[in-house]
């Protein structure tokens, strides 16, 4: 699956550009995968080091929780927005719990 994402890069760099009869720049930037790894603390949402990329998925970035462990229980202590999340669930047995005084919002990225 790949998101693109078109921005101007700037609204003086587009006008000087149309001023002289070229197109605005546009830039694409694709969704990263953020998995969780466990490797920091192994339950805390805010430990970067439990993220694939040591500091954990943003709103641009799909956040996947693998099937490392039949049962899983991750503390959301902080209010983190993502573009989505995906679990990987080992068996239909598996669980993965959120919990925690935190808000995730999920932003829908892609289908």
């Amino acid at each position: 699956m790949k998101v693109f994402i078109l921005s101007l890069l700037g609204c003086a760099l587009a006008c000087g550009q149309a001023a002289f009869g070229a197109s605005p720049i546009l830039r694409r930037t694709e969704a990263a995968v953020v998995t969780w790894t466990g490797e920091g603390d192994g339950i805390h949402w805010s430990d970067p080091h439990n993220w694939s990329n040591r500091k954990g998925p943003g709103p641009d970035d799909v956040a996947l929780i693998g099937p490392r462990a039949e049962e899983k229980t991750l503390v959301l202590d902080v209010s983190q927005s993502i573009g989505r999340l995906e679990i990987e669930l080992t068996s239909p047995r598996s669980t993965v719990t959120l919990t925690g005084a935190g808000e995730l919002t999920i932003l829908a990225l892609g289908t």
